[in-house]
C-alpha cells in the first residue's frame, strides 16, 4: 500500500506482480472471488477504502488495481478509511457521538495499526434539511509507524536478552545481519503474541478494577514451550518466553512521549510517539486538543490499553470513544464501505455529504472572486464544470508576453492561506481589456482542477492546473518517496553527469532522512564523499547528524568535528553540542556550544547554552544567556523554522506568555500553509459574471 503512486517496480518479480497496483490486483481479485463465493446473491456496487492521505497517483493506482480485479470503480466508490471508519461507529453506536441540527462537533479518528498510523481530522454538522455533512480539516499519515515498531521493541529489549542468558551467550554474540534476518524473522510473531496475550490480560484486569499500581508487578504473559532456530549449525532456543506488564510499559513510554515528537530509528527498528501525528494533524487543522469533541479510536493497535489511555488523557474535554469488540475495531473500515456501498446501490448517493468547510477564490486587482461556496456539496458542481466569464488581461503588449499571476486561495479574508500561485505568460499581442474565462471542478476526491484561456480563442493559448486536496492539510511521505525513486532512476540510467554524481547522492541521502531511514541516508552520503575524493563540510555535517539518529556517537563526533575543521560554519559544532545534550553530556555539550558561539553568536545557540546552564545549576550563566538569546532573535516572521523553534524554546523558558504564543501561532500558520507565493505577473482584472454548462 506504502508503494502505491510511486514510480517503483519490482523488476525480479513475475509477471502481474511487478508494481504495487498489480499486486493490489491480485488481492482485490482474490477478496472479489471470497465475495462471489460466499452467498447467492450477485452484488452491483463495490466500494475500495483508501487512506485519506491519498494523493491522485496513489488513487489512480488504486483505480487500476480494481480494474485490474474486474471491479468497477465511479464516483463516490473510493471511500476515505478515516470516514468509513466514522460511518460504522455512526450506524453501529447510535446515539453514542450526538451532532446536533445546526450545531458542528470536531472529531478525531485514529487509526492505529500493523504498519501504519493514521490521524485525520474531520468536521461534522447537520444542517437543518437532514442528513450529515463532513468537511475533512487535516490528516497526517506517519507510514512507518505502527504495532510492528512495538513488536520489535519487545524483541530486541526484551526477548533478546532472554534468548542471550539460556543460551549462555554475550551480548555482541549476533551480529546485524542475523538479529534482523534470522533472529527477527524467528522471534516477531513471539514478540506480537506476547503483546496481544498481555493487553488481553491488562483489559481483563482493567474490568475488575484489579490493575493497580501494586498489582502490575505481578501480571505477567508466558507463552509455553520451547522456539529455536539454527545459527551457523547452532541450535538456538528460547525457553517459555515472558513479557511483564512493568517492562511492556517500560519500552512503551517513547512510543507515548508528549515532547519528543520526532522519530528515533537503529538498524533494527524504529520509535515514535503516536502523539506526533496526532499533534501534526490538530497543529495544520489549527486546533488545540481541547477543540476537538470526539476522539474514535480504530485498527488494531488502539487496544493497547496504554495507548488507549494515553490518547484520552491527551483529549481533556472530548469524549474517548471506543469499540467494545476488539474484533469491530480492527474491521471498522470494511464495515463502514460496506454501510457507504449499501446506501449507493439502494439510493444512488451516500448516506452523508462530504462538503467544503472553506470556500476557495482567485485572487484578482479588485479582491477575491469565489469559485468555491463555503458548505459546496462535493463533487462541486454536481456534473461538469463550472465556469467564470468576464476576467480580464490586465496589460497591453505588442511584442513581449503578458506576465498573469494566477493565485487560488482558501479561507476567509481574515484567515485566508495561499493555494498555489504561478504565473502564465500570455502570448502578445495582447490589450488590457480582453476577456479571460476560468473552467473548474473539485471532484469527490479533493482534486481541484482548472484551466484559464482568452475567450477570443479557447483552443489557444491556456492555463492549466491541479490541485489535490486543496481543503485538507495532508502530510504525506508519497511525495519524497517519488523524488528518491527519480533520482534513483536517473543515477541508473546514466543520465546524470559524472560531476553531479556526488550532489544527486547527498540530495538522495536527504530524502531518505526525510522518511527517517537514516541507515540508508549514511550509505548514500558515505558514497558521495568516496566520489567527491575531498571533505565536503556540508555532506560531513549531515553525516554526523545521521549517525546521531542512528546512535552511533563515535562517528557521529568524528564526523562533525571534521565538518568543522574544513569549514568556519558553526552548524557542526551546533549539532554535535545538541547530541552531547541529548546524551546528558552537559559539561562537554558546554564546552562545544561555545566553540560554535565563537564563530557564529545566534539566539539559538544561546538558548542551548541557558538551558545547559540551568541544568547544571548554573541559573545565573543561564540567565544571562537567554537574555543575550532574546537580543539577537530578529523578527518571528523572519525566522527560519529552526530558529523558530528555538524561539519558541527560550520563551518558554523565560515565561514569556505573550510572546510564545505568538510564535506558537506564526509555527502553526507556517504548518498549515501551501508553500511561498510568487510575486510575479499581474493579477488578472475583474468584470463579473458566472454561467455553468
Amino acid at each position: 500500500k506504502n508503494e502505491m503512486g510511486t514510480l517503483r517496480t519490482f523488476h525480479r518479480a513475475p509477471e502481474g506482480f511487478k508494481s504495487a497496483a498489480e499486486i493490489g490486483g491480485k488481492v482485490l481479485g482474490f477478496l472479489k472471488q471470497a465475495a462471489e463465493a460466499s452467498g447467492d446473491i450477485p452484488f452491483s456496487r463495490t466500494v475500495v477504502t483508501v487512506p485519506a492521505s491519498f494523493q491522485l497517483a496513489q488513487r489512480r493506482d488504486t483505480a487500476r488495481a480494481a480494474e485490474l480485479a474486474g471491479i468497477q470503480v465511479g464516483g463516490g466508490d473510493l471511500l476515505d478509511e478515516p470516514v468509513a471508519a466514522l460511518f460504522d461507529f455512526l450506524v453501529s453506536h447510535p446515539g453514542k457521538m450526538e451532532v446536533e441540527h445546526g450545531r458542528q462537533r470536531t472529531a478525531v479518528v485514529f487509526d492505529f495499526g500493523g504498519g501504519t498510523c493514521d490521524v485525520a481530522v474531520l468536521r461534522m454538522e447537520r444542517p437543518r434539511d437532514g442528513g450529515l455533512e463532513l468537511s475533512p480539516l487535516a490528516v497526517s499519515r506517519y507510514h512507518r509507524l505502527g504495532g510492528g515498531d512495538i513488536d520489535r521493541a519487545v524483541l530486541y529489549e526484551v526477548l533478546l536478552p532472554q534468548i542471550l542468558e539460556q543460551n549462555g551467550m554475550g551480548a555482541r554474540e549476533f551480529k546485524y545481519e542475523t538479529k534482523k534476518f534470522v533472529l527477527e524473522p524467528t522471534y516477531i510473531s513471539v514478540a506480537e503474541s506476547l503483546k496481544v496475550g498481555l493487553c488481553q490480560e491488562i483489559r481483563r484486569l482493567q474490568g475488575f478494577g484489579k490493575y493497580r499500581e501494586k498489582d502490575r508487578p505481578g501480571v505477567a504473559k508466558t507463552l509455553p514451550g520451547r522456539y529455536g532456530c539454527v545459527l551457523a549449525g547452532r541450535a538456538v532456543h528460547l525457553q517459555s518466553p515472558r513479557l511483564g506488564a512493568l517492562e511492556f510499559e517500560k519500552l512503551l513510554e517513547p512510543f507515548l512521549d508528549r515532547g519528543l515528537l520526532y522519530a528515533s530509528e537503529t538498524e533494527y527498528r524504529l520509535t515514535c510517539s503516536v502523539f506526533a501525528p496526532l499533534q501534526d494533524a490538530l497543529d495544520r487543522a489549527g486546533l488545540e486538543p481541547d477543540g476537538v469533541d470526539y476522539c474514535l479510536m480504530v485498527g488494531g493497535s488502539s487496544l493497547i490499553p496504554q495507548v488507549a489511555a494515553a490518547v484520552g488523557d491527551y483529549f481533556t474535554k472530548g469524549e474517548l470513544l471506543a469499540y467494545e469488540d476488539p474484533a469491530d475495531a480492527q474491521t471498522a473500515v470494511a464495515k463502514g464501505a460496506a454501510y457507504h456501498s449499501l446506501a449507493l446501490a439502494l439510493y444512488g448517493r451516500s448516506a452523508f455529504r462530504t462538503v467544503a468547510q472553506d470556500p476557495i477564490a482567485l485572487r484578482t486587482s479588485s479582491g477575491r472572486l469565489e469559485l468555491i461556496p463555503r458548505r459546496a456539496a462535493l463533487p462541486y458542481p454536481e456534473k461538469g464544470w463550472a465556469r467564470k466569464a468576464g476576467l480580464a488581461v490586465p496589460a497591453t503588449s505588442v511584442r513581449e508576453p503578458v506576465g498573469l499571476k494566477v493565485e487560488v486561495i482558501a479561507g476567509d479574508e481574515a484567515a485566508e492561506r495561499p493555494l498555489m500561485s504561478a504565473r502564465w505568460d500570455i502570448p502578445a499581442p495582447v490589450n488590457r481589456g480582453e476577456g479571460l474565462s476560468m473552467e473548474y471542478r473539485l471532484d469527490e476526491n479533493q482534486v481541484l482542477s482548472f484551466r484559464i484561456f482568452t475567450e477570443s480563442d479557447p483552443g489557444a493559448a491556456s492555463f492549466s492546473c491541479v490541485i489535490e486536496n486543496p481543503l485538507t492539510n495532508v502530510v504525506n511521505p508519497g511525495e519524497v518517496r517519488t523524488r528518491i525513486q527519480k533520482a534513483e532512476e536517473e543515477l541508473r540510467s546514466g543520465s546524470v553527469p559524472k560531476e553531479a554524481v556526488p550532489q544527486k547522492l547527498a540530495d538522495i541521502a536527504r530524502d531518505y532522512a526525510e522518511l527517517n531511514q537514516h541507515e540508508r541516508a549514511v550509505t548514500y552520503l558515505e558514497r558521495a564523499l568516496r566520489l567527491k575524493g575531498s571533505p565536503d563540510p556540508t555532506m560531513l555535517n549531515l553525516l554526523g547528524i545521521y549517525h546521531c539518529r542512528l546512535g552511533d556517537h563515535q562517528s557521529e563526533e568524528r564526523c562533525l568535528r571534521e565538518s568543522a575543521q574544513h569549514g568556519r560554519w558553526a552548524a557542526p559544532l551546533f549539532n554535535l553540542a545538541l547530541c552531547q545534550w541529548r546524551r546528558k553530556l552537559h559539561k562537554e555539550a558546554l564546552k562545544t556550544i561555545d566553540q560554535a558561539i565563537e564563530r557564529d553568536n545566534d539566539g539559538p545557540s544561546q538558548t542551548m547554552r541557558a538551558a545547559l546552564c540551568k541544568d547544571m545549576g548554573d541559573h545565573k550563566a543561564g540567565e544571562a544567556s537567554l537574555k543575550e538569546a532574546f537580543r539577537l532573535f530578529g523578527a518571528i516572521s523572519g525566522m527560519e523554522d529552526w530558529e523558530l523553534g528555538w524561539y519558541i524554546t527560550a520563551c518558554d523558558m523565560a515565561g514569556k506568555g505573550p510572546e510564545l504564543g505568538k510564535a506558537r501561532d506564526e509555527q502553526k500558520r507556517r504548518k498549515a500553509g501551501r508553500g511561498p507565493v510568487s510575486d510575479q505577473g499581474v493579477l488578472p482584472e475583474l468584470k463579473g459574471g458566472l454561467v455553468r454548462r
